[in-house]
C-alpha cells in the first residue's frame, strides 16, 4: 500500500509558501505533496519558481518517501476586477477549488490530511466532500483582531492602538476586511485532530564565523519589503556612519569594510541563530519575529504592511524585546 501523504496548499507569497514545506521534518512518517497555485504576477512567479527549483535540487539522490512532491495546478485566467491584494488572492483561490479537488482525488497515495493557507478556506468544501482532516495554517500571529477606532481589546495583550492594526482591518467596509472575516470564519470550520506545534554552511554563515560575538546587525525586510533608491542610499549612509558590523539582505552591490550585502534569498533561521548576530532590523513579518524570539535576538521593528505594525507594538510595548523606532505611515512607513 502506498505511503499516506499530507497535501499542502499554500498561497504564493514567500512568507506563506516557505514555512509549510519547512515543517516536513515533523511529518517524516508521511510523504508530502504540495499543490502549487500559479501566481498572478511575474515577480511572484519568479519567486515560486525559485522555491520549486530549490526543492527539486534538495530531492536529488533521496528516496521517493523522503522528498516533497510538487504538483503545479493548471494556469487559469486570473480575476481582473478585484479590489486589492486580499480580494485577488481569495477570488483566485476560489476559482482553483475544482482543480484542487481533481488533484487531491487523483493522488495514488491515501491522503492523511490537508494543510491549507488561511486564504484558502474556500477549499474546506473539498475536504468535507472527500472526508479529509484539514488544518488551516495561519502564517502570522494569533492576536490580529478587528475592532473599531480607539484601542482594541485583545485577550492577553494591553489595549492595542487602532493605528497598530493591519490596514486591511481598519475599514470594515473594505473588501479586504470582508475577506478576512470570511476566511476567519472558515478556519474555525475545519475539522481535524488538535495539533501541538512544536548541509554545508551558507556563505552568509561562513562570513558570520569571522565576526565577533553579538557584533553584527541583520537588516532584512522580507520578500515584499521594498524601498526607493534614495531611501536605500540614506539607509546605507546611516549604517556606514554607525561603524557597526552588518549583514544586509538587499539586491545591491557588495559592501566594503565591516558589512556584507547579500543580494539573494538568505537562510534567515541559520543567520538569526548565529552567535555573531546582536540585533535584527526587521519588518516584523511573523516568521522573522518567531525566529528572533526563539534565538533571543533583540529587534528594531521597521513595519511595512499587513499585521506588522501590530507585531511591532506587541514586541515593544507588551513583551519588551524590541526597541521602538517611530514610523510615519503617511510617508510610506519611513522613520518620522
Amino acid at each position: 500500500m502506498a505511503k499516506p501523504t499530507v497535501v499542502l496548499l499554500p498561497t504564493w507569497g514567500t512568507g506563506h509558501l516557505m514555512p509549510m514545506p519547512m515543517q516536513r521534518r515533523r511529518l517524516l512518517r508521511f510523504s508530502l505533496t504540495v499543490l502549487v497555485i500559479p501566481p498572478p504576477t511575474p515577480e511572484s512567479t519568479a519567486e515560486v519558481a525559485d522555491v520549486v527549483r530549490r526543492e527539486q535540487a534538495a530531492a536529488a539522490g533521496h528516496d521517493d518517501d523522503e522528498i516533497i512532491r510538487l504538483h503545479s495546478l493548471p494556469v487559469i485566467e486570473h480575476p481582473s476586477n478585484n479590489q486589492g491584494m486580499h480580494d485577488l488572492i481569495s477570488e483566485l483561490v476560489r476559482l482553483y477549488v475544482p482543480h484542487v479537488r481533481d488533484a487531491v482525488a487523483a493522488l495514488s497515495s491515501p491522503v492523511a490530511a490537508l494543510v491549507i493557507d488561511f486564504f484558502c478556506t474556500a477549499v474546506l468544501d473539498v475536504s468535507r466532500e472527500l472526508s479529509i482532516p484539514t488544518y488551516v495554517y495561519f502564517a502570522t500571529n494569533a492576536d490580529a483582531a478587528p475592532a473599531e477606532g480607539g484601542a482594541v481589546a485583545v485577550p492577553g495583550l494591553p489595549p492595542v492602538p487602532w493605528s497598530s492594526l493591519p490596514s486591511a482591518l481598519q475599514d470594515k467596509t473594505s473588501m479586504s476586511y470582508r475577506w478576512f472575516m470570511y476566511h476567519g470564519g472558515g478556519a474555525r470550520a475545519g475539522r481535524a485532530p488538535t495539533v501541538y506545534p512544536t548541509g554545508p554552511p551558507h556563505e552568509c554563515v561562513r562570513w558570520l564565523e569571522t565576526q565577533p560575538p553579538a557584533s553584527v546587525v541583520l537588516l532584512c525586510f522580507g520578500s515584499m519589503g521594498s524601498f526607493t533608491p534614495p531611501q536605500v542610499l540614506e539607509m546605507a549612509q546611516g549604517i556606514e556612519r554607525s561603524g557597526q558590523h552588518f549583514l544586509w539582505v538587499l539586491r545591491g552591490p557588495p559592501a566594503a569594510g565591516k558589512g556584507l550585502v547579500w543580494p539573494a534569498t538568505a537562510p534567515q533561521k541559520e543567520i538569526v541563530a548565529h552567535a555573531a548576530i546582536g540585533g535584527f532590523v526587521t519588518q516584523c513579518g511573523w516568521n522573522s519575529v518567531l525566529k528572533s524570539l526563539w534565538f533571543g535576538v533583540p529587534m528594531v521593528p521597521w513595519p511595512l504592511y499587513a499585521e506588522q505594525h501590530l507585531n511591532a507594538f506587541t514586541l515593544v510595548t507588551d513583551i519588551g524585546v524590541a526597541v521602538a523606532m517611530e514610523m510615519d505611515r503617511k510617508r510610506g512607513n519611513w522613520p518620522g
